[in-house]
C-alpha cells in the first residue's frame, strides 16, 4: 500500500492477524472478507480486520474507508445490505443495547 492509500495489484491485503482463528486457519487466515456493491456499482470488499473494518474500493484499488471495531464499551460490525448500503451494528455492553444502521457506500 502507498502512502495515499491506493493498494498496488497484488495477492493480499496486508491486515493484522485475528486471534479469533487460528493463524494457519486455510480460510483467508481469520479475517472476514465479505464483497458487495457501492451505489455507482463500483466493487467493494468488507474485510474485517482484528481491530478496525476496512471497505476496500476494487475499482479504484484503495481503501475507501476505516471504521475501528471497539470504542469504548461499544463493539462494531459491518454486513452488506442492499446494493450501494452497508448494515452497521453498534452493541453497548455497558447499556446493553444493540442499535442499527444503514450508510450508503
Amino acid at each position: 500500500m502507498d502512502k495515499d492509500g491506493k493498494i498496488r495489484t497484488v495477492n493480499t491485503i496486508e491486515v493484522q492477524k485475528s486471534t479469533a482463528f487460528h493463524p494457519v486457519a486455510p480460510l483467508n487466515s481469520g479475517k472476514k472478507i465479505t464483497s458487495t456493491r457501492g451505489s455507482s456499482s463500483d466493487p467493494f470488499f468488507i474485510i474485517d480486520d482484528s481491530k478496525n473494518i476496512l471497505l476496500f474500493n476494487v475499482s479504484k484499488n484503495r481503501i475507501s474507508r476505516t471504521i475501528p471495531k471497539k470504542e469504548g464499551k461499544t463493539t462494531l460490525e459491518v454486513f452488506p445490505a442492499k446494493e450501494g448500503f452497508i448494515m452497521i451494528v453498534e452493541r453497548d455492553t455497558k447499556e446493553k443495547s444493540t442499535k442499527l444502521s444503514i450508510e450508503s457506500l
